[in-house]
């Protein structure tokens, strides 16, 4: 299938690459022209690994190429969306560049192609696009990314699950296709559910590890060792033992601001 990426970022190059090498023939576009040069050359300056390697084997069996022209996605049947939402003014998030691509995308890709928003959106923005785009006879899928920092690309061929979500069953279908040689457990949804999966699994994650610094304070008060405490609770597999390690609190680059936007859903 030719698909087409837009934004050759850390969640763009990582979904391009993966799909490339599961067999398609992707095309990412990206605005930034010293990037599109730099991976013409092969070149990844993202800090992930197995990145680099897997974009120049993708490039060289002719399967991955890049560009900063929107109309060189013209005859995608499908789009995915890797634009970046940061944070506003008032903490929600910047939709922008995900409304901007719309429009372009809207004029430029043929009836019956489907855009599937992989960047991290409030609830509800899958159908408005959908309403944007759908005069175009284009349709809108969601299919949020959950990759971790310097495993990007382990989890996007070894995810835990695959998230679509889909106002149409068969739009649905077309794009679990591109997934099918992933061994991992797809979860059919609606759009709205889909784009609160993200934010709740983000969510989680952050009341984890205020909840385990908090805990780290109490042992000190009393000569516990936090360490000891944390195993003891990760072994109960209502818990689990994923970030239950004490440290400086959430950061990088998802977590602080979808926290923050989730405050305005």
């Amino acid at each position: 299938m030719r698909v087409g990426v837009v934004g050759a970022g850390y969640v763009g190059l990582t979904t391009a690459a993966g799909l490339a090498h599961l067999g398609h023939r992707v095309h990412a576009v990206d605005v930034d022209e010293g990037r599109v040069a730099e991976l013409d050359r092969g070149e990844v300056s993202l800090p992930e690994p197995e990145l680099g390697p897997l974009v120049r084997a993708q490039n060289e069996l002719g399967r991955l190429s890049f560009g900063t022209d929107m109309s060189e996605l013209s005859d995608c049947e499908v789009v995915f969306v890797c634009v970046p939402t940061p944070m506003g003014e008032v903490g929600a998030a910047d939709l922008g560049a995900v409304y901007d691509t719309a429009e372009l995308l809207a004029r430029t890709l043929r009836p019956g192609a489907i855009v599937v928003s992989k960047s991290t959106v409030p609830v509800g923005t899958a159908a408005q696009l959908e309403a944007l785009l759908s005069p175009s006879d284009i349709r809108v899928v969601s299919n949020p990314e959950f990759l971790r920092e310097s495993h990007a690309v382990e989890d996007f061929l070894h995810p835990d699950r695959i998230v679509i979500g889909a106002a149409q069953a068969d739009t649905g279908d077309r794009v679990a296709a591109l997934f099918r040689s992933i061994d991992a457990p797809v979860q059919r949804v609606g759009l709205e559910s889909a784009e609160l999966a993200k934010y709740a699994s983000n969510a989680f994650l952050a009341v984890k590890l205020s909840f385990v610094n908090e805990l780290a304070e109490l042992c000190e008060n009393v000569g516990a060792d936090i360490r000891a405490v944390s195993e003891c609770m990760g072994l109960d597999p209502r818990i689990g033992p994923a970030f239950l390690n004490p440290g400086p609190g959430g950061g990088g680059s998802c977590h602080p601001k979808d926290t923050a936007a989730q405050l305005h859903l």
